[in-house]
């Protein structure tokens, strides 16, 4: 049986225990897409010249952060006056908030991973954690917020209406603030007047913040017995190894289990129609080195950017 889905595979999860490899760290992504009727102007698809890239946070880069900040906030739609007013006052350049994560990010030099397709461009990069503690603060202290006893329609909210109001503001909040910074660095690569690359092209569904830790499996290949049969599982892809989004090993650790897994399947199949138990067992056993050998591999393409 072959387990696939990542950590959310069921049948992985009843029968496989996985473990953190590396620390977790703060990423994000975005893509801008032309309307049909204006498309982007990246038909020869040259807009970077390597998918690797940096972006430095530098005192340019914070200014427009800041611009982009108020104007992404100012945008988000139905809150209530103490929730503007406290927006207002988390995102002010003089705040303390600002002032610290100003302070945190100055000259710090990120990494990126860029593409264009044809009408859409795509940034995924590392985020420094000052920023992502800032956006957490800003968001604790609007959920702290009350939450208003009346619906729209008059009727008083439940607890279930109180908390799920406060979670869609949250959310805004975090998309905007998201969407801020992915303009900004947009802007630093200058997309946002040779592609014409502007806020109101953000994908919204794009648009993630979010920690990323490798795991790995103890063991890949578990044995289990069912009356006289035998079932062996071994996992493949994300649920053997979590990849790292900002390399290609997802796609070549996913190909190799598979293709490990296959030699097995041929390797028993030709062999003689009765194996003595240590025969197959010491097949399996190679098929697990094999497995454990990609999953290594899968990591350490991940190792430079979460060590």
């Amino acid at each position: 049986m072959l387990t696939q889905g990542g950590k959310h595979s069921q049948l992985r999860n009843k029968y496989m225990r996985d473990r953190a490899v590396t620390s977790a760290r703060s990423y994000g992504v975005c893509s801008w897409e032309g309307p049909k009727d204006q498309s982007l102007q990246n038909d020869r698809l040259d807009t970077f010249p390597d998918f690797r890239g940096m972006v430095v946070l530098d005192q340019q880069f914070q200014q427009f952060f800041q611009e982009q900040m108020i104007s992404q906030v100012e945008r988000i739609e139905g809150l209530s006056s103490d929730e503007r007013r406290l927006l207002g006052q988390q995102t002010h350049e003089q705040s303390s908030g600002v002032r610290s994560l100003q302070s945190s990010i100055h000259g710090r030099v990120m990494q990126t991973r860029c593409f264009d397709n044809k009408n859409l461009v795509y940034i995924g990069m590392e985020l420094p954690e000052a920023f992502t503690q800032f956006c957490q603060k800003v968001k604790k202290k609007l959920a702290a917020l009350p939450v208003p006893d009346l619906d729209q329609n008059g009727n008083k909210r439940s607890a279930a209406d109180q908390k799920a109001w406060r979670n869609q503001r949250v959310a805004r909040v975090q998309k905007a603030l998201s969407k801020a910074w992915f303009q900004t660095v947009a802007h630093s690569y200058g997309i946002d007047q040779s592609l014409g690359v502007t806020q109101e092209m953000i994908d919204d569904s794009s648009v993630a913040v979010f920690y990323l830790q490798q795991r790995r499996v103890w063991r890949n290949v578990i044995k289990k017995k069912s009356g006289s049969r035998q079932v062996m599982i071994t996992a493949a892809g994300d649920a053997a190894a979590t990849p790292h989004f900002m390399t290609a090993s997802g796609l070549t650790g996913a190909r190799e289990n598979v293709l490990h897994l296959q030699n097995y399947t041929r390797d028993v199949w030709n062999g003689p129609r009765i194996y003595q138990e240590y025969g197959l067992e010491q097949r399996q056993d190679r098929l697990e080195h094999a497995q454990l050998d990609t999953a290594d591999f899968v990591i350490q393409q991940g190792l430079n950017f979460l060590i």
